[in-house]
């Protein structure tokens, strides 16, 4: 005869929002369950559709598992759920479980990450564009190649054959903050987005990243400055000097201002958007854009105070006149 199931609730009631906090609060029960004697992973299964059940996998110190409910005022419910006799101590286990994790919400890690920008190949315009110099943006570091990318371009590159495409790549390392790798993940990937946003609404060129972000620490060692698995074009030339794009103070204070509105930044990155819609051959879509970060930016709020923010603002109203152009 199969035991009989209970559930005791939790007296703790947890302070968290589910809908803004809740990943990095289940994220921070999951991370105390694993630290328990035996514990080789979590279940995760849904009971109904506001309820889900969260059992350790294996393990002799937790033999229960916790339900957890979304209520109606946004907090979590929380029991404790087993078989069998009742076991106040684990129903007081759960309890110091989801009162660490609530202690610890909010708390951040950094990590750094990796990854190689450039020009988009395939919308390349001679000359190319080198940055300036070694620089630090915020957290983000710069470093440029002094030598320039030569490689095949199109659809028929594969076979040896196409434009060849001149471009100068930049090795780009930063850190990033959040509750776990994913997280900060995700806000290196923002960044690495607004930099080649920013960088696109300074050029006129369209940045994209050339080797995908990583966050493993050791990448920065050896870390190639070339996509794998593309040799060198032989180069042809003469070729003509690239142009230098300054990264200076004013980029800085620009990017500074564009991590302290996201609005502004919003508005650069669709910028960024555009361009590379034309580049895919979509410029309806491209021009679409365009009015929506005019119309955006003609509903914003009064011109910031700094000089550098103007001068992205005076960039947009530049890239409306060329759309309507378009």
């Amino acid at each position: 005869m199969d035991e009989e199931e209970w559930s005791v609730p939790l007296r703790y009631k947890a302070p968290v929002p589910l809908r803004t906090s809740g990943d990095e609060w289940l994220n921070r029960v999951h991370q105390q369950i694993a630290e328990l004697p035996g514990v080789t992973g979590v279940q995760m299964s849904r009971e109904g559709t506001d309820t889900f059940r969260i059992t350790p996998k294996d393990g002799q110190a937790c033999t229960t598992s916790l339900m957890v409910t979304h209520a109606r005022n946004g907090l979590p419910e929380c029991a404790v759920a087993g078989t069998g006799e009742r076991r106040p101590d684990q129903v007081q286990l759960w309890q110091r479980i989801v009162k660490e994790a609530t202690r610890q919400l909010g708390a951040s890690r950094d990590f750094q990450w990796h990854a190689v920008i450039g020009e988009h190949p395939e919308a390349f315009t001679s000359p190319p564009q080198v940055l300036s110099g070694t620089r630090r943006v915020g957290t983000i570091d710069l470093q440029p190649s002094g030598n320039a990318f030569m490689e095949l371009t199109g659809p028929l590159a594969a076979f040896g054959t196409g434009q060849i495409a001149r471009t100068f790549l930049v090795r780009v390392s930063g850190t990033a903050s959040g509750y776990d790798l994913e997280a900060a993940k995700l806000a290196a990937e923002y960044d690495l987005n607004l930099l080649c946003s920013l960088l696109a609404l300074v050029s006129g060129r369209l940045w994209i990243s050339r080797w995908p972000l990583t966050m493993d620490p050791q990448a920065s060692l050896g870390f190639p400055i070339t996509p794998p698995g593309q040799d060198n074009v032989a180069e042809g030339g003469p070729y003509p000097a690239p142009k230098v794009v300054e990264i200076d103070r004013g980029f800085e204070e620009a990017w500074e201002a564009l991590q302290a509105d996201r609005g502004l930044a919003d508005l650069v990155t669709a910028y960024r958007e555009s361009l590379s819609l034309a580049q895919d051959r979509h410029p309806s879509y491209s021009l679409l854009a365009a009015v929506g970060i005019i119309e955006a930016f003609g509903e914003g709020a009064e011109a910031s105070k700094c000089e550098s923010a103007r001068t992205c603002q005076e960039r947009l109203r530049a890239f409306g006149r060329r759309s309507i152009e378009w």
